[in-house]
């Protein structure tokens, strides 16, 4: 073989290797390359699952927290108040009667009487009428009610006497007429039905007046309804026995229908020296056993005092000769009344006395009463405990709605109990003001916060 074959034959090979490497790909190192396929997934996965754990994180913060409640700031009013039990100290001296006695004892008749409880009456004035059995009463009272109506038709047809319509006058009695009845509602509800029957009578007396004057009834629609009521009243009449009693004063005074035992026992100038323990005593008792022949009894003057044991920590500042307002039982009004003796106790109890000369049937009806009495005035912002709290700075404050954002206001707080707070009513900037909307309950409160709603 010569050494040009030789040289032929090496050059062969190498194309035939060129070939053989370019047509068998070359296969890669299999331990690199698992590495990175895993680094990959395990990045997917971790983004994946912190996807999920923010989205449920959202989710259950959303439905865990609790809604932002909220409510207007205004302004609210109030009184210092102590509330106790009083006794009225009057003097006072008990009605005495046979007549009323016998009636008690045998049941043989029926008392009614003719004065309210507290009116004036002077010597041998009439407390009661006997009649001698419930229908009797019943008629006359029914025969007095229907004089009143003819009364009140017979005033309204001379009033107009005539008179056509007339616009003021009509104006003016449809204004009295919506007065009295509510007035007359009123009466009835509270159950006082004979001051209802009175302003019945000023109502259908205003409004025959009305319709005297607009035309739409006659005067002599009116008179023939007046016979009617006249021989009404005669036919009552005649069933009458006309046997009566009287009950009469046998002086002057305030007289009250009822008495308690304890006339001749409390007097007005011995208020100041009752002691706690009889002032106490009255007051778990406040009646005690009457005679038969005691018909109720005489106040000699309108003025009448009160005595009472309260704590001394509820009335401190409360001194002699000052002025004070109560609030009596169920009369609407504060009566002004003085402070005419202050005793502290021992035990942390103080006996107070004081004196008024306001005198209606409510406050001699009874010996014993619920009173208030009316302290310190005060205005302020009344608002929840909830909806109190503290910034990150120690500042107490609360959070209010300003648009769909969450604003930290500050507040001056000067009285509080288990469920509100007082906060003062300033114009001071960044501290509360009227009709903010106060957050009175929520989670997640922070200055600056949006809401979702």
């Amino acid at each position: 073989m010569t050494m040009l074959d030789n040289k032929e034959r090496r050059d062969n090979n190498e194309v035939a290797a060129q070939v053989s490497e370019f047509n068998v790909p070359k296969q890669s190192e299999p331990h690199s390359s698992g590495r990175g396929n895993a680094l990959t997934t395990t990045v997917v996965v971790f983004l994946i699952f912190a996807f999920f754990v923010l989205t449920l994180g959202s989710q259950l913060t959303t439905y865990f927290e609790k809604p932002v409640e909220s409510e207007i700031a205004l302004l609210y009013e109030g009184v210092d108040s102590v509330l106790f039990q009083g006794v009225f100290v009057r003097n006072e001296r008990p009605v005495e009667s046979e007549t009323y006695a016998q009636i008690k004892r045998s049941g043989d008749g029926v008392i009614a009487y003719t004065n309210k409880n507290g009116a004036r009456l002077s010597n041998n004035s009439v407390i009661a009428v006997v009649y001698p059995n419930h229908e009797e009463k019943y008629t006359r009272q029914r025969i007095e009610e229907l004089r009143l109506q003819i009364n009140v038709f017979a005033e309204a047809v001379k009033f107009t006497d005539g008179g056509g319509a007339d616009s003021a006058q009509i104006e003016a009695f449809s204004g009295q007429l919506a007065d009295v009845q509510t007035k007359m509602l009123r009466c009835i509800a509270a159950g006082e039905y004979v001051e209802s029957s009175e302003y019945r009578n000023r109502y259908v007396g205003l409004q025959t007046k009305i319709n005297l004057l607009r035309g739409t009834v006659t005067p002599e629609e009116v008179a023939i309804r007046i016979a009617e009521l006249e021989k009404r009243v005669a036919e009552l009449e005649g069933e009458l026995s006309g046997n009566l009693k009287e009950l009469l004063a046998e002086d002057s005074g305030w007289f009250v229908s009822n008495a308690d035992g304890y006339e001749n026992m409390l007097f007005f100038d011995d208020a100041k020296s009752l002691s706690r323990e009889e002032i106490d005593d009255i007051i778990r008792n406040p009646s005690l056993e009457i005679a038969d022949n005691v018909a109720g009894k005489m106040i000699d003057g309108y003025r009448w005092r009160m005595a009472t044991v309260v704590p001394t920590s509820s009335v401190v500042g409360v001194a002699k000769k000052q002025t004070v307002e109560l609030r009596i039982g169920a009369f609407p009004q504060a009566v002004e009344a003085v402070v005419i003796d202050v005793r502290e106790q021992d035990d942390g109890y103080t006996v107070l006395v004081f004196e008024s000369e306001v005198l209606n049937e409510e406050f001699v009806r009874n010996r014993v009463a619920s009173v208030r009495l009316l302290l310190d005035g005060y205005s302020g912002i009344r608002l929840p405990q909830s909806a109190v709290v503290f910034n990150k700075d120690g500042e107490r404050g609360v959070f209010v709605r300003n648009g769909t954002v969450l604003e930290f206001k500050k507040v001056i707080m000067f009285r509080s109990d288990d469920d509100f707070v007082m906060v003062e009513n300033t114009d001071e900037e960044g501290y509360l003001q009227l009709f903010d909307d106060v957050v009175v309950s929520g989670s997640n409160l922070y200055d600056g916060r949006i809401l979702s709603q």
